[in-house]
Parts: C-alpha cells; sequence; structure tokens
C-alpha cells in the first residue's frame, strides 16, 4: 500500500512538474506577451501625451485667438460708436438680423427692436428710394459688395439720409449671409443741399456778372474807340491787349501792331516809349511827355499804371494815352503871335498918349485951370502907363514862351537890387500904411549872383508889389540868405493868405496871387506877374516857389538864383 501510495504520489508529483512547466512557460509567454503589451501601452501613452500637448497648444492658441477676437470686437465696437455708426449681420435666408443699437438708433428708434430684416428695412425707405435700394441689393449679390445712399422715414415723420456699406457671404455661390455698416449722413446731405444751392446762387450771380462785364466792356470798348485821342493798354511786357482805332489813325499804323516795341520804333531818338514804359512799370509813377514831334504833327504822350489793389498793389500793366495837339500848338501860336503884334502895335501909340500927358502936366499944368480937366489929364497919364505896363507883360510872356526873350549872365549884387527896390516902393507901402522891412546888415557880404539885372529886378519888384497889394495892415519883410550854390530870396507878408485849394493855381498865366483867385480884380494886374517872374528865373538857372501860406496870416514867396561860379 505504501509503494502504492508513493508511487501514486511521483505520479502526481511528475504530473504537477509537467503542469508546472506547462505553466511556467505559459507564464513566460504571457510575460513576453505582456511586455510588448507594456510597450505598446507606453507608446500609446506617449501617443496620448503628445496629443493631450497639441491639444493644450490648440486650447491656448484658441484662448489667445478668442480674446483677440474680443479685443477687436470692443475696438470694432469702440470705432463704430465714436463714429456714430450701426453694425449689423443679415441673414439672408431667414430674413433676420443681428445688430447693435445705434444701428435702430439711426432708424428712429431709442432701444432695441424684437425684429428686423431686410423687408423692414425695405418699409422704412421712403417710396421714391426704394426702387433704388433693390436694385442697390441685387447689384450687391452680383459684386459681392454694397453701397448704398437712400432716405429713410422714421416713426415720428422726419425723413433721414442713411449710409449703409456692406459684404456678402456664399454658400455654392447663393448668397446666404450679409454683414455691414450703417450711418445717419442726414447733416452731410443737408450741407450738401446748400452747399448746391450756394454754388447754384453763385453760379448764376457769375453768369450775370460776366453778361455785365461783357456789355461793360462792350461799352469801355464803344467809349474807347470814340476817344480822340489815342489809347492802348499793355501787359508788364510790352505786349498790347487793347487799342484804339485813334492810336492807328495818328501814327498811321496798321491794326496788326501788338507790341509797344513796335511803337517805339516809330519815334527813333526822338522820344524813349520803351523807357519811360519801364519807368512807370517800376516806379509805380504817371509820366506824362508834354510835346513829342512826330513828322509834321505834335503829339502829347501820358503813361499810367495799372495797378491790382486787391492784390498787394501789383502793377500788371498800364495805359498809354497819344493826344495830337497839332491844332492846339497852332491855334496857341498864333494866339501868341497875335499878342505879340497887337501889343508891340499898341506899345509905340500908348507911349505917344503917355509921352502927351506927360508933356501937358509938365508945361500946361498952370493953365488947366478947371479942375475936371486936370484930373482927366491925370487920369489918362496913369492909365497910359498901366496899359503900357500891361503890353509889356503881354509881349514879354509872348517872348519867352517862345524863347525870342534872351537873358543876359551879369555879376549883380543882389543886395544892392533888393535896396533899389525897396527904395522905389516904399512909397507905395507909406500909402497903405505898412512897414517894408528889408535886413541888409548880414546879407552885405554875400556873394554876387549870375543874371540878368533887368529881370531880375522885375522878379523883385513883382513880388514885393504882389505883397503891398495883398496885404492890408502890417508889413512885409525881405530876407536873402545863402543856401549852397544859390541865394535865396524871401518876402513874406502879412496879408489875407492863399487857401490850399487855390495855392495850385498860382504861377499860372492870368491867375493873381491873392486869394480870391477865381474872382478877378481887372482894375489891379493882368494875373501875368507870377507866371513871367516863373519863366524869368527858371530862365536864369533858380526856382521859384510859395514858401508858406496861412488864411488871415499872410504868405511867403521866394526865389533862388544860382551864385557866379
Amino acid at each position: 500500500m505504501a509503494l502504492d501510495e508513493i508511487q501514486s504520489l511521483l505520479k502526481e508529483f511528475d504530473e504537477m512538474k509537467k503542469a508546472l512547466e506547462e505553466a511556467e512557460i505559459e507564464v513566460k509567454e504571457k510575460t513576453v506577451e505582456l511586455s510588448r503589451s507594456n510597450k505598446e501601452l507606453a507608446d500609446k501613452v506617449g501617443e496620448l501625451e503628445n496629443t493631450k500637448k497639441a491639444v493644450l497648444n490648440v486650447l491656448e492658441d484658441l484662448t489667445k485667438r478668442t480674446a483677440e477676437l474680443r479685443l477687436s470686437e470692443e475696438r470694432l465696437n469702440l470705432s463704430l460708436k465714436s463714429a456714430e455708426m450701426g453694425w449689423w449681420d443679415l441673414d439672408l435666408v431667414n430674413d433676420t438680423a443681428k445688430r447693435n443699437l445705434r444701428h435702430d438708433e439711426i432708424f428712429g428708434y431709442k432701444t432695441l427692436q424684437p425684429n428686423w430684416g431686410a423687408k423692414i428695412f425695405g418699409e422704412h425707405v421712403v417710396p421714391e428710394d426704394r426702387a433704388y435700394a433693390t436694385h442697390c441689393f441685387d447689384a450687391a449679390f452680383k459684386t459681392g459688395d454694397l453701397n448704398m445712399q437712400c432716405r429713410v422715414k422714421w416713426p415720428d415723420g422726419s425723413i433721414h439720409w442713411i449710409d449703409a456699406r456692406g459684404q456678402v457671404f456664399y454658400e455654392d455661390k447663393k448668397p446666404v449671409r450679409m454683414h455691414g455698416t450703417v450711418a445717419d449722413i442726414t447733416p452731410q446731405k443737408e450741407a450738401e443741399g446748400k452747399l448746391v444751392a450756394e454754388k447754384e446762387s453763385v453760379e448764376r450771380k457769375v453768369t450775370e456778372r460776366t453778361r455785365e462785364l461783357k456789355e461793360e466792356q462792350a461799352r469801355l470798348v464803344a467809349s474807347i474807340n470814340s476817344l480822340d485821342f489815342g489809347f492802348i493798354i499793355a501787359d508788364a511786357s510790352h505786349q498790347i491787349v487793347l487799342k484804339n482805332k485813334a492810336i492807328s489813325n495818328i501814327l498811321g499804323i496798321s491794326d496788326g501792331v501788338a507790341t509797344m516795341a513796335e511803337i517805339d520804333s516809330l519815334f527813333g531818338k526822338s522820344v524813349d516809349v520803351l523807357g519811360k514804359s519801364n519807368l512807370c512799370l517800376a516806379e509805380n509813377l504817371g509820366i506824362n511827355v508834354p510835346e513829342v514831334i512826330f513828322g509834321n504833327k505834335f503829339l502829347r504822350f501820358f503813361f499810367s499804371p495799372i495797378v491790382m489793389i486787391r492784390d498787394h498793389k501789383e502793377v500788371i500793366g498800364y495805359v498809354f494815352l497819344l493826344e495830337d495837339i497839332t491844332e492846339a500848338k497852332l491855334l496857341e501860336r498864333s494866339r501868341e503871335e497875335f499878342f505879340a503884334i497887337a501889343s508891340h502895335e499898341m506899345r509905340t501909340p500908348l507911349t505917344a498918349i503917355r509921352g502927351n500927358m506927360a508933356l501937358i502936366k509938365d508945361f500946361f499944368g498952370t493953365e488947366l485951370k478947371n479942375p475936371d480937366v486936370k484930373e482927366m489929364v491925370d487920369d489918362s497919364y496913369k492909365a497910359s502907363i498901366r496899359l503900357i505896363g500891361i503890353v509889356n507883360d503881354f509881349l514879354d510872356t509872348s517872348r519867352l514862351e517862345q524863347g525870342k526873350l534872351s537873358l543876359k549872365s551879369e555879376n549883380i549884387n543882389l543886395v544892392a537890387l533888393t535896396t533899389e527896390v525897396v527904395h522905389e516902393l516904399n512909397a507905395m507901402a507909406e500909402s497903405k500904411k505898412l512897414k517894408l522891412n528889408f535886413k541888409t546888415d548880414d546879407a552885405i557880404q554875400l556873394p554876387p549872383v549870375s543874371a540878368d539885372r533887368d529881370r531880375a529886378k522885375q522878379v523883385i519888384y513883382n513880388l514885393v508889389s504882389n505883397a503891398i497889394n495883398y496885404t492890408q495892415e502890417g508889413g512885409i519883410n525881405i530876407d536873402i540868405t545863402k543856401e549852397g550854390n544859390f541865394l535865396k530870396v524871401s518876402v513874406a507878408d502879412t496879408g489875407n493868405g492863399i487857401s490850399p485849394q487855390n495855392q495850385s493855381l498860382l504861377f499860372k498865366k492870368f491867375q493873381q496871387a491873392g486869394e480870391k483867385i477865381l474872382t478877378r480884380d481887372v482894375s489891379k494886374s493882368t494875373g501875368l506877374g507870377l507866371y513871367i517872374s516863373k519863366l524869368l528865373v527858371g530862365g536864369m538857372g533858380g526856382k521859384i516857389w510859395l514858401e508858406k501860406s496861412e488864411l488871415g496870416k499872410g504868405s511867403t514867396f521866394a526865389f533862388t538864383l544860382p551864385l557866379v561860379s
């Protein structure tokens, strides 16, 4: 039994050993398989970790993009708010729209409305603009962009202008969505309307003013063409802009002359037309050329600058006036010759009358018992002297103007000459109870002047006698001073004086030195005294002028003569 049991146990042991070996093999196989599975699991875990990292990276990027998107959205909203613009996002399939509050405010609502879409938008568009709005949407579906300005009606009935802009999105080439912005442009449209109205008003005014200017130009051209004297408007480069017919007739030129250089060439060396023109432009100065000989004609020129008053006083050209003074010159010469001839013919009988009257007074004065007859003889004698003086004035004027009066050049003691005149006129001053003062203490040593003695005396005599005639009380002061290369003689009175408006008439023919220049006192003078004095002093190389004059206080006349060189 024991052996059997042992054998049985050995058999069981062998079976158990075999089973154990099989189990060990299986364990080894399982271990290999497990190792393989562990490796695959480790690989899966690695892949999972990589996937996790990728997901985390995506999530992080998504977070950043979401933040950037929110920031962009905030910036967009801020920009739209600052620009007072509304935004909208239209679902074209369902005709619904998302938008902000400003969008609805632009359509006249204070709060965001529950519903909005293309149909509701169309209902707000004024009837006159609906066809245009539909056209804009249809065009947007084709081009992808919406750009529209139209009028909408608010709930309160007021009309407003809007500017809508948007972008279309497609699916399968069909428009499914559109988003964009809208702005209230009513103020701009109102401003444009005012601008258009103002523009139309300005255009009307310009049209009217243009018509008026054309009419004015036509009248001006007609007036210029009707002038007897030549008229030219030239620009700063001496191109002729406008000229009349008289200029062609006077100068004998064709209408094709276009520059002042061509005009200048006609006169040769007799007058520098371009030089005068340039001086007029450069100095902004009117220039008068009193006499120019052109063939058998006497002409007078005048240049006047054309100044743009509102544009910094820029000189843009000049006016050239040309007058044919031939007839006036011949008439003046004939008149002067008549005066000269008539005066010369009158002086001989007048001299005879004066001589006879003087003989009657000297040799038959005691025989004139009748006082009336004696007074008639005295009056005739005085009148003959005055008439001879007038005739001499006429003759002097004629000779001086024609250059026929020769003036001598003598060394003259001007102090002695003035003393002589004072002595001769002293009785005349005393008859009016006037003081005739001439200071000679400092003047005796003055150098001599170069002049015609008789004519210099005539000038002094004329000034002093004028001062006596126009002074009622006070006196006359005569003074001589040295000024450079000249001696200056001043004659000051305490008479009535001369007003500024009448001072410009002095030293002109037939004008008197008193205040009532336009009311002539023919019993005293011819009004040629100052005119003759001016011609005489100028011929002797000096000048004569009114130094000062004041109404009620008197006047001071002065003249100069050159020293002996």
